[in-house]
């Protein structure tokens, strides 16, 4: 066994500024930097039977905070669930204005570059410059009559009605607005933000 070297009395207590009136010791505490925000990420999936199966996944205690700092995150934190076998598709937060200029910062991708299929394909020439907008909203057009196709389930054929999806004109939805961004490892996978919820919704 190595040899346990001696220790003298005075450089045990040459350190020690503490005169018995932890007026030192107080100090010391003062240049502690304290945290300010406590910052969680959970997930939230299925089980097999369908059942809500939630977890932490990283905590933070900082002392500032700020939407890159979470946009970041949230990108690193979605690539190692990935890794473990959770996809992530969706994001929820509250209202806090750090959390919102996040959730900005990271979608990139349009409705219409999402969902093309429900548009009428009627677009003004000057579309890319015109903001999200409900406004001159046309009078809504007569519905088609369901359309019958003939389905056979392998005991009886049968007609069905079917409701041929409905199309929405450029004033109609704000086509333009950002509404997901792709997955940083299953680029096919998109996710959205589920909510912005109010701060009293989680306590």
């Amino acid at each position: 066994p190595n040899p346990v070297p001696a220790v003298n009395d005075d450089d045990m207590t040459a350190g020690d500024k503490n005169d018995g009136t932890g007026q030192d010791d107080k100090e010391d505490d003062e240049d502690v930097p304290l945290g300010k925000h406590y910052m969680v990420f959970m997930c939230q999936t299925w089980t097999t039977t369908g059942g809500p199966s939630r977890f932490m996944v990283a905590r933070y205690c900082l002392g500032g905070l700020s939407s890159r700092w979470i946009r970041s995150h949230v990108l690193q934190i979605t690539a190692v669930l990935a890794v473990y076998g959770f996809v992530v598709n969706a994001n929820g937060f509250d209202g806090a204005t750090e959390n919102r200029g996040a959730m900005k910062q990271l979608l990139t991708l349009t409705l219409l570059e999402v969902a093309p299929s429900l548009s009428d394909g009627c677009w003004p020439e000057n579309f890319d410059t015109l903001p999200p907008t409900y406004r001159d909203v046309p009078e809504e057009e007569e519905v088609e009559p369901p359309l019958v196709e003939m389905v056979d389930d392998g005991y009886c054929e049968y007609e069905a009605h079917v409701t041929p999806p409905k199309k929405y004109s450029f004033f109609q939805l704000p086509w333009n607005l950002k509404v997901a961004y792709k997955h940083p490892i299953f680029v096919e996978i998109l996710i959205y933000p589920t909510a912005d919820w109010p701060h009293g919704v989680l306590h």
